[in-house]
């Protein structure tokens, strides 16, 4: 279903960006080139992306990617990414276009996605470094990823980590498990020892063990990243307009069918059992047999369409519903739009 329905949500980002996208002016001639650069494989990627050439698109927005990150460039190379099942680059990229979202850009494509981002971080490990010191640097299976202070999240393939912080010759490290769809919030104090005479100055920190609260926790909020929380009442109106219509029917129907029942009764208590009879009251007699079955019939439909009416508001109620939590992995709505038509679908966690 999420292979299905990834490549029609890379396509709604897609498009809702290269809407709100506007040409800057560059002072420079290079960084005149590099938009160029940037806005042709942006375009390649993305039509490679609705073809469902994942992996080739994913190497065509890599590239504009590495000449300067972007919003629009990161979300859908995210979507690629997420296709080719490189999730933790994927929650990366997600993750920066949603921390540096352009406020120009529609509500859809900033919820379609934050639905990308969800899927992605739910597939990988989320570190939260606090060192306290700054300018430490900061390295995963020795693989340098920056210097604290970091103020995002260090994704990490599902495994065993190392994550050591140092600077100079002091060293501290810690390691983990990280399990996908989990965060692990580490701390470490960098403390420098005073040196002895004749040696170099050296120093070490305690292994600060791992912290037995794992409660996950919500990823840094972008500023941009706003979700209106109010409650959503037009699916209850609309659904339940159409219940409380469907069944009113039904009783109508049925009130008609008991009404032909008791003339039925009236006119056969003069009109005999008819067998064989062809009188003008064992004509009427079967007509009105007829119009009871007919209005029983048509009630047991409109009751039909009752329970219909009363699941569907009930399901879409569910869907359209605001949460309070980013964690939540509940489908969520989507609909996009092509040159070639349009559609609805859902996405999330089945």
């Amino acid at each position: 279903m999420k292979r299905i329905l990834r490549p029609l949500l890379g396509v709604a980002i897609t498009l809702s960006f290269a809407t709100a996208a506007t040409a800057q002016t560059a002072s420079a001639t290079q960084a005149n080139d590099d938009n160029t650069k940037i806005r042709a494989l942006f375009r390649q990627g993305a039509a490679l992306l609705t073809e469902g050439k994942y992996e080739e698109a994913r190497q065509i927005l890599l590239k504009a990617w590495q000449i300067r990150p972007t919003p629009d460039v990161g979300a859908v190379l995210g979507q690629a990414e997420l296709a080719t099942q490189h999730y933790r680059d994927a929650a990366e990229h997600l993750d920066w276009s949603l921390r540096n979202f352009p406020p120009v850009s529609s509500e859809k494509t900033l919820h379609a996605t934050q639905a990308l981002f969800a899927d992605a971080k739910n597939r990988v490990g989320r570190i939260l470094v606090k060192v306290d010191k700054a300018g430490t640097e900061v390295r995963v299976d020795e693989k340098t990823v920056g210097s604290s202070p970091l103020d995002t999240y260090i994704f990490v393939e599902p495994g065993a980590h190392i994550v050591s912080v140092g600077r100079s010759e002091t060293h501290n490290q810690q390691s983990i498990t990280a399990e996908a769809g989990q965060e692990y919030p580490l701390t470490f104090t960098v403390r420098e020892s005073a040196p002895t005479p004749g040696s170099k100055a050296t120093g070490t920190a305690p292994t600060s063990p791992l912290p037995q609260s794992t409660t996950p926790e919500g990823p840094p909020q972008s500023t941009s990243a706003r979700t209106d929380m109010s409650p959503v009442y037009w699916s209850l109106a609309i659904g339940g307009g159409l219940t409380a219509g469907s069944l009113v029917a039904a009783l109508l129907f049925h009130g008609h069918a008991s009404s032909k029942e008791d003339e039925a009764k009236t006119v056969k208590g003069y009109a005999g059992n008819c067998l064989g009879v062809t009188s003008t009251n064992c004509t009427h007699l079967a007509a009105l047999l007829d119009d009871r079955n007919t209005e029983n019939s048509r009630a047991q439909v409109a009751l039909v369409g009752t329970a219909v009416f009363a699941v569907a508001t009930g399901v879409v109620t569910y869907l359209v519903w605001p949460t309070s939590s980013e964690q939540s992995q509940k489908p969520q709505p989507l609909a996009w739009a092509t040159p070639s038509g349009a559609g609805f679908g859902l996405s999330g966690a089945f």
